[in-house]
């Protein structure tokens, strides 16, 4: 809500906003008690992590082979009897071929092991740290967010104080945003597909720093301007706004300062805003009739009592008692939101990662194959960590290439 909206709502509803306000559901991630909730669910997932990277660590150091009764009860294992010099032959036939596929050979004086997609392992460990990773930018952000809605017209400057926010939204720490450069509003551009849709909002903007501009940029909707790791987000439609200086008639400096008309959807009809002259204790009332901006009335009361009327051109001034009120242009205004979050380049580093995860549960399938003899018997067997029906036909494979004259045998059982 705009605070114009909030202020309506607390004084329609004032139980409810109380309500709402209390238990935090107007700021939901920055509450201690969404924290609370990340927290157990952060130490869950980290309790889980820690047991997963055991099982994967052992898992991946694995070395030598089974016995043949472990073997034996696997699903996917065949036994021979065969003399030394066949199940020799057997041996080599079967390195060759495993070889051939990729697989990482190891030979043992009882037989060998051969393994492939071994980094596959790792997919379960990788899929739950990316999570934590997740929650832990979610944790960042809630504590030490940043953001701020902020109106600017074309030729105006903004130097992020507190009195140029419209509203601000922070984190629980409440760490304000360091401002050591300076915006200015070069121009504003707006078109539209016909009288009330808009197809373009764009802000041209010049960052100063020290003087001098350091970088120009277009702004649009879904493409801020960042820097210093602050972003820039066009956010609001446009309207007019009256330039104004207040000159003393003794001599002195001018100073500056503009007046927004509200906006409204379609500019048909006239524009009215009142504002405090500063300085002085008058109030001014303008109007204008859009889109002539070279002149627009002008009503100076003070404590109720009208004391100047008249209609004011572009360049022209109006006596206020110690002071000359120059108006000076009408201008363009648009609104901004500025943001800080240093929690999100973290989210997109898990998200990334929970990506990657999730290729490598479907590219890279963890496979083993063994083979060992004892006495005048050879046990082959296989496994891989999600078993299929492909993998059922490699290894079926493998036996009929390796011992073609012994597949069909008595003693060859599935």
């Amino acid at each position: 809500m705009s605070g114009a909206e909030l202020f309506r709502f607390r004084s329609n509803h004032p139980g409810i906003y109380r309500v709402i306000r209390s238990s935090g559901l107007d700021h939901v991630y920055t509450t201690w008690w969404f924290l609370v909730i990340a927290g157990f669910f952060s130490a869950n997932i980290a309790l889980n992590l820690s047991g997963r990277i055991k099982i994967s660590v052992k898992q991946f150091k694995e070395e030598g082979i089974p016995g043949p009764e472990r073997i034996g009860r696997l699903n996917l294992s065949r036994t021979f009897v065969l003399d030394r010099e066949a199940r020799e032959s057997v041996k080599g036939k079967i390195r060759d071929i495993v070889s051939e596929d990729g697989y990482r050979v190891k030979e043992y004086p009882e037989g060998l092991s051969a393994s492939k997609g071994r980094w596959g392992l790792w997919t379960v460990p990788l899929f739950h740290g990316s999570i934590l990773i997740i929650l832990t930018g979610v944790l960042i952000s809630s504590l030490t967010k940043f953001g701020g809605t902020f109106e600017i017209s074309e030729g105006q400057v903004f130097s992020g104080k507190k009195d140029e926010f419209i509203s601000k939204d922070y984190g629980l720490l409440n760490l304000e945003p360091r401002f050591d450069f300076h915006l200015r509003l070069r121009k504003f551009n707006a078109e539209y597909w016909d009288a009330e849709h808009p197809r373009l909002y764009q802000s041209v903007m010049d960052v100063y720093k020290k003087g001098v501009v350091v970088l120009s940029k277009k702004v649009e909707i879904n493409e801020p301007l960042r820097y210093e790791g602050l972003s820039f987000y066009q956010s609001k439609y446009h309207g007019y706004s009256a330039y104004f200086g207040l000159m003393e008639k003794g001599g002195g400096p001018e100073t500056g300062g503009y007046v927004n008309f509200p906006y409204k959807k379609r500019y048909t009809g006239r524009l009215t805003q009142k504002f405090h002259i500063p300085q002085t204790s008058y109030e001014c009332e303008l109007g204008l009739d859009p889109p002539d901006g070279n002149e627009l009335d002008i009503k100076v009361s003070d404590k109720g009592k009208v004391i100047r009327t008249g209609r004011l051109k572009r360049g022209g001034k109006i006596d206020i008692g110690r002071y000359y009120l120059v108006f000076h242009d009408i201008v363009k205004w648009t609104g901004l939101y500025v943001k800080r979050d240093y929690g999100v380049p973290v989210v997109y580093t898990g998200f990334v990662l929970l990506v990657l995860s999730v290729f490598m549960v479907v590219f890279i399938v963890p496979k083993r194959v063994w083979f060992v003899y004892d006495k005048d018997r050879i046990f082959i067997g296989a496994m891989a960590m999600r078993t299929s029906a492909a993998f059922k036909e490699e290894f079926e494979d493998i036996i009929a290439r390796a011992c073609p004259e012994m597949n069909n045998k008595e003693g060859g059982t599935p």
